[in-house]
């Protein structure tokens, strides 16, 4: 609607890529859009027919755009959405070049210098955001006397929220792709914008880009050198703090950032320092371009705000080297993504690129061809990474594949990704992120997300949480599958603990090992998210039934019987009330009810071969059970059924296997 694009502006200038992505998102904020879901749960571009390099810039703003809108709707909203922010100032229709910005609390006796001092700049295309945190002096009055220039713009706060907030106030509204800070009492040299902003051009890989400064007396004369300089290699700004004011920032780095701590109270300067160093370069201009204004009422001549802003300095300084060493923990953790390939031509490049565009980079591939008689071959080979491990092998079938491929790689955690399907971008970074959080967890499982042959998506499958034991066994058991899936991301430890997958086994191996993995004892963990993209085709290795894999099936099916207790198997069943000597009895029935089940599911799902493996398993149970107690009425009539439904679909198995 032409109302809409009008209420949010339109398409954002600053965007090189991904207009389109940002646009649904502000459009998302003022109103419904049908199939938002199934257009937004692409975030990223996949490098298929366009370079990486151009994939990776087109998701770089992509996830701009993304964080700009959480900026938006979770603390820094807009006017229209925050009752405690008010703008004023007439708005300029053009994208500025630079921002600074300013948050002022009483200091009507300074900020009219500050303000002329952007003003006097040498390069003109800047805007001035100035953040009032509810003065008690008149700085609103002096501040109004500016807002006739449009590029000025005024956010009140209508109660005071502190230094940092209003920070993070102006930061959340910044038009340009640069920006600095600027204290309402300090000044700006005249030639301190353009200096950096040229910087900034000259060097794209620094996200954080700082000058000198001059500490200067009240009124402005100069009194000594700050102590801005250039850290030195090898050294980190955790080591000598060298990080000063002028203090300007690239937006999109900022934003990778979790921004300004309000719980760093006057030691913020160096916290987010810190948090850009872990992100991006830093480079420091040897020009004083800032004048800093020693006042009686600062930091350095008031014990309190001393006294706390050393205990913050030394809080930053924590939290930084605890961030630094779980980040150089994730670095150093080896991910091996093992895909079982044949015949899979038609949609390997897919997943191998899902795989290659991941957010995590320590990783390897290691592709396991099973024999294929197509170009799977060729199309892998032309992948020239180094992080791609490939190996071939006649058809050995899926279990032996998928050994191969375990003993083939090297990472600390596994993930089984099919040949057909696809990983979310953000896949690998955060699985490893729930094992950081729950070190005892063995397996993490997310959602799947179904999409058909085209890519095009069909539905959200939402799996279970098991916080109980004996209530994940019954549900592997009841269903007849793998309720929670033995491929998202595993430890490999479990390997050592519970073995390789049976290859014995036509069909099930993945199901046989949930069931191994839960006899152990290990700990499985839900990420709530739907990353794992799982492709329905019609011929795809699910749906292609055989008597051979239908047989593999249930003889795992027998397995889960034999494994567990009746009362693991059946935990909703009062066995206290039931005698001993016919809990037998009681648990064979149960488990005929549940082979009886499972075939009438597999009925309507249009899999005659294994409802009849289903229904015989039901059959043998139940004449074990008449031969137990023979005169039982129930457990013939269960038969009779059984045999019915049996017989119903024997013709049409002895016809596809013919």
């Amino acid at each position: 609607r032409r109302a809409s694009l009008v209420e949010i502006g339109g398409y954002n200038e600053k965007y090189t890529y991904s207009q389109d992505y940002d646009l649904w998102l502000r459009l998302s904020e003022i109103g419904e859009i049908r199939n938002l879901e199934e257009y937004l749960y692409k975030l990223r571009s996949w490098p298929g027919t366009i370079s990486f390099a151009k994939a990776e810039t087109q998701n770089q703003y992509a996830e701009l755009a993304l964080q700009e809108a959480l900026h938006r709707r979770n603390g820094d909203k807009p006017a229209a959405e925050a009752s405690n922010i008010e703008y004023c100032g007439q708005q300029s229709n053009s994208i500025p070049k630079f921002s600074v910005i300013m948050a002022n609390y009483n200091n009507a006796k300074y900020i009219a210098e500050a303000i002329e001092s952007v003003l006097n700049q040498t390069f003109k295309d800047w805007e001035l955001i100035i953040i009032e945190d509810c003065s008690t002096d008149n700085s609103l009055a002096i501040i109004n006397r500016y807002l006739n220039d449009k590029r000025i713009r005024l956010i009140r706060h209508e109660q005071n929220r502190g230094y940092i907030t209003a920070l993070k106030s102006g930061v959340a509204n910044v038009q340009s792709e640069y920006f600095g800070i600027l204290d309402s009492d300090d000044c700006l040299t005249k030639d301190a914008v353009e200096t950096m902003y040229s910087h900034h051009v000259d060097f794209p890989d620094a996200g954080l880009i700082y000058s000198q400064f001059m500490c200067c007396h009240e009124d402005l004369t100069p009194r000594q050198i700050g102590y801005g300089a250039k850290i030195p290699a090898g050294k980190s700004n955790l080591d000598a703090h060298l990080v000063s004011a002028f203090r300007t920032f690239k937006l999109t780095d900022y934003l990778k950032t979790s921004g300004y701590d309000e719980d760093i109270l006057y030691a913020e300067d160096r916290d987010i320092s810190y948090r850009m160093e872990e992100i991006t370069q830093l480079k420091f201009v040897d020009k004083c371009l800032y004048l800093y204004r020693e006042l009686p009422s600062s930091q350095s001549h008031d014990t309190t705000k001393t006294f706390i802003g050393r205990l913050t300095r030394e809080k930053a300084r924590i939290n930084a080297l605890i961030r630094r060493t779980l980040a150089k923990e994730q670095t150093n953790t080896l991910v091996s993504v093992i895909m079982p390939a044949y015949n899979a031509a038609e949609y390997i490049t897919e997943a191998i690129e899902s795989v290659l565009t991941q957010s995590y980079r320590n990783f390897e591939l290691v592709i396991v061809n099973d024999g294929s008689t197509d170009n799977t071959k060729d199309i892998i080979a032309g992948f020239k990474d180094e992080r791609i491990k490939y190996s071939y092998q006649e058809n050995s079938g899926l279990a032996t594949t998928h050994n191969v491929g375990i003993k083939k790689s090297k990472g600390a955690f596994l993930i089984k990704l099919d040949c057909d399907d696809i990983m979310t971008p953000d896949f690998i970074a955060r699985h490893l992120a729930e094992f950081e959080k729950r070190p005892e967890t063995d397996l993490v499982y997310c959602d799947d997300h179904l999409i058909d042959e085209d890519g095009r998506p069909i539905r959200i499958i939402e799996r279970p949480e098991y916080t109980n034991r004996k209530l994940l066994i019954r549900d592997l058991f009841r269903c007849g599958f793998p309720v929670v899936p033995f491929r998202t991301c595993i430890r490999r430890s479990v390997f050592d603990k519970i073995g390789f997958f049976d290859e014995q086994l036509a069909m099930a191996e993945d199901y046989d090992m949930m069931r191994r993995f839960v006899k152990k004892g290990l700990k499985i963990h839900h990420l709530r998210a739907a990353l794992y993209l799982r492709r329905m085709t019609t011929d795809s290795l699910s749906r292609n039934f055989t008597a051979r894999k239908a047989k593999s099936h249930f003889e795992v099916v027998e397995r889960f019987a034999d494994t567990f207790a009746p009362d693991e198997l059946f935990p909703d069943v009062a066995w206290e009330k039931i005698a001993p000597e016919r809990r037998q009895l009681h648990a064979k029935c149960l488990a005929a009810v549940t082979c009886l089940t499972i075939g009438r599911a597999y009925v309507k799902s249009n899999a005659p071969i294994y409802a009849k493996t289903a229904f015989e398993q039901a059959c043998s149970k139940l004449r074990d059970c008449l031969k137990m107690d023979p005169g039982n009425q129930q457990f013939q009539q269960l038969l009779q059924e059984c045999e019915f439904v049996r017989a119903k679909y024997a013709e049409p198995v002895r016809q596809v296997v013919c």
